[in-house]
């Protein structure tokens, strides 16, 4: 069995009509960005490493529902929202990335245990 390549996962706009407020930061909003697909937990697992590796200087916390990643925002870093985003869309990245690169050494992987099986099964004698 082949592993299939996930195409990569992309943020395709901010959902402006769904805000809701953040039970535990009271002064925080709650905001959705709309992904092309709802990822595979693999690729929910790349991307809480990617964000909690790649540096920035604010990280609001960060959650994937289906096929939206929600961002618990402080109203008062406004002007850095758009940076924010530019190192939401480096995160996205590269969890697409090592999602691949998983995906990559799997089938690599699989294609040599099977010669290997294959090898050691033309050395069993049934009879």
């Amino acid at each position: 069995m082949t592993t299939t390549a996930a195409a990569p996962m992309a943020m395709e706009r901010i959902d402006i009509e769904k805000l809701e407020d953040v039970e535990d930061i009271p002064e925080a909003v709650s905001f959705s960005i709309v992904l092309s697909a709802t990822p595979s937990a693999a690729w929910i697992q790349e991307f809480v490493t990617a964000y909690t590796a790649i540096r920035h200087p604010i990280k609001p916390p960060a959650r994937i529902d289906e096929d939206r990643l929600w961002i618990a925002y402080l109203p008062r870093y406004a002007r850095e929202l758009p940076g924010y985003l530019e190192f939401l869309k480096a995160v996205v990245d590269r969890a697409n990335a090592e999602e691949q690169r998983t995906l990559a050494m799997h089938e690599h992987d699989t294609s040599g245990a099977k010669a290997r099986l294959r090898e050691l099964l033309k050395g069993v004698q049934l009879r």
